[in-house]
């Protein structure tokens, strides 16, 4: 469940993030949503400074956007950067990119703590929320049959019980109901196949895990895809 608890606070910390940037939200609304975490060396001198200060740096520069990257090995996302930034994102699961400016948080391995890395990114989203959902709808449908075969019945309690437990993001007022509803939608499919994934469920091969396996890797890429666009700021709208 590791994954998919880092997953959901990066989700949840993105958003406000983007929140901010867009002036949906003030920078203490942030903090009461996501907590008072600290970020190293945000401004590049190694200093340590609040949430807040984040927060409100992001709310005030202009033109600032925040984008969520769930790296993972073979996926890194839709982003390009160094490469030891890639491999430390995908080591952590997560990575938070705050452009202009070139800054990129990072969960450290310290609870409550994001690390900061400055180095040139380009973020290159290829789909927005809502053509992302429709390409969830349908890799759900071509996947269906393995679906059906996730026999979890055994993890049905926990699954269930951790479903209500992680998937509680709270998102602000104005945030884009379609959105909403596909992170939820997301979140709630990434937890579900996290928790399959610790069961042998219908195959009883290591051939047939193995095929199970691969046919659910393009529905997990989705889904993060789609996590990400549903945190993100909207890449497609003008600048201000």
């Amino acid at each position: 469940m590791w994954r998919v608890i880092e997953t959901t606070r990066a989700s949840q910390l993105a958003l406000w993030l983007a929140a901010a940037a867009d002036g949906i939200v003030s920078p203490d609304d942030v903090v009461d949503a996501c907590g008072s975490l600290n970020v190293t060396n945000f401004d590049g001198d190694g200093e340590t400074i609040s949430l807040a200060l984040v927060a409100a740096y992001v709310a005030r520069t202009p033109q600032t956007r925040v984008f969520l990257n769930l790296a993972r090995p073979g996926d890194p996302g839709e982003w390009s950067t160094a490469a030891d930034v890639t491999s430390l994102a995908v080591n952590q699961g997560a990575a938070i990119v705050i452009v202009p400016g070139d800054r990129i948080l990072i969960p450290s391995h310290e609870s409550g703590t994001w690390d900061c890395l400055h180095s040139p990114v380009s973020v290159h989203p290829c789909t927005d929320p809502i053509d992302i959902a429709r390409l969830l709808k349908r890799t759900i449908r071509d996947v269906a049959a393995q679906l059906s075969d996730l026999d979890v019945a055994a993890g049905r309690d926990q699954i269930d019980e951790d479903i209500v437990h992680h998937i509680q993001i709270p998102v602000p007022s104005d945030w884009d109901s379609s959105r909403t509803e596909l992170l939820k939608t997301a979140l709630r499919i990434d937890t579900v196949l996290t928790l399959a994934d610790q069961h042998s469920g219908g195959a009883v091969s290591a051939s047939a895990q193995s095929a199970r396996s691969q046919s659910l890797s393009e529905l997990k890429s989705v889904i993060r895809r789609a996590i990400e666009a549903a945190s993100s700021s909207d890449p497609y709208a003008p600048m201000a």
